[in-house]
């Protein structure tokens, strides 16, 4: 999202720079999923009775409150930017018309949770993997090629759970049988990144030849590339002995980074867009690294506010030291990086 909103600025950058903008928000569009998946893998993790009242509404203070808090903020700088009528967009962002709807899709996988987790825990993973897999990718190219058309409901049926069953079912498995999974994985690490390659360089053709030039994680091409690439991720996590310290210091702050790096990429884009723009990929490069490292410093200043949970969310535990041993609970922050 971060790349993907700044194609509107493509007017001012030389054509090669727009074009590594859109290969470069085309090859991220994988990390909403890939915070899909590590929101299931908690649960799975976890591992323990699950009681629906209590979960939700720990997840409704530090995921909805956030999630709430910044639909307002974005509603009012869209008003003062673009002359939005402020509570149009507002009711527009609740809907999940900002970058925050990934909650809305976490909020859809805890109620998921409460009934097919002992459905799952019965069933063979293989067998619920393709299951799964199958009915995204048809719900996901029905939707893209219009095979059908959904009445109007007031929300974008791409944000419903069908289309993230696969990510929620896969992360589930990861979760419940991690050592297995990622020692599976191990093996399996060349077919992952062919995988993800090919998956790739499929993606890349149908945006850059016109054929979907639409930069959106809710794509059937987006399903199999985050899935090559997140079992790349898992594999190679899985030879680490230590979380590498920046790793580790980017997951603490990761969901406040995801709320706030919209607005701090526009801002740093207002402030030296020019310079941005005429250094090109490096100065694309840099533009994301400062939106990072200004979303955590902001994080962090907010979260230490007593409010500030329910603004920002919670700061996520720290992973340093060896690998975890099964949590009895699930990360505060509920998005790892």
């Amino acid at each position: 999202h971060a790349n993907g909103m700044l194609l509107q600025y493509d007017a001012t950058l030389t054509p090669t720079a727009a074009k590594w903008l859109t290969i470069l928000s085309a090859l991220l569009l994988f990390s909403t999923p890939a915070f899909a998946f590590m929101s299931a893998f908690l649960l799975g993790f976890a591992k323990r009775k699950f009681q629906l009242g209590p979960v939700l509404w720990k997840r409704v203070k530090y995921l909805l409150s956030p999630f709430v808090f910044f639909a307002v903020v974005y509603a009012a700088w869209g008003s003062y930017n673009w002359g939005f009528p402020f509570a149009q967009r507002l009711v527009y962002n609740l809907r999940g018309g900002y970058h925050g709807y990934f909650v809305l899709i976490v909020m859809q996988f805890y109620l998921a949770h409460a009934v097919l987790e002992p459905i799952l825990a019965r069933v063979k993973p293989k067998y619920a993997l393709i299951t799964a897999g199958v009915v995204n990718f048809v719900y996901l190219m029905g939707l893209e090629q219009g095979w059908f058309t959904p009445p109007a409901i007031g929300f974008n049926w791409s944000h419903l759970f069908p289309a993230w069953l696969f990510y929620y079912v896969l992360g589930f498995y990861a979760g419940r049988y991690r050592e297995a999974f990622q020692a599976f994985m191990q093996t399996r690490l060349n077919w992952a990144v062919g995988l993800a390659g090919g998956a790739g360089l499929v993606l890349l053709y149908r945006v850059l030849s016109g054929a979907m030039p639409d930069l959106s994680s809710q794509r059937f091409d987006v399903l199999v590339y985050a899935t090559g690439v997140i079992c790349v991720l898992f594999g190679l996590a899985g030879k680490l002995r230590r979380v590498p310290a920046i790793i580790n210091t980017i997951s603490r702050y990761s969901f406040g980074v995801y709320l706030l790096h919209w607005f701090l990429i526009e801002l740093l884009w207002r402030l030296a867009g020019e310079r941005i723009a005429s250094a090109g990929l490096p100065g694309l490069l840099v533009l994301w690294a400062a939106s990072v490292a200004c979303s955590m410093a902001l994080t962090a200043i907010l979260g230490a506010l007593k409010i500030g949970p329910f603004l920002v969310g919670k700061l996520g535990i720290s992973a340093r030291g060896d690998a975890p041993k099964r949590a009895t609970q699930t990360s505060s922050s509920e998005v790892p990086g």
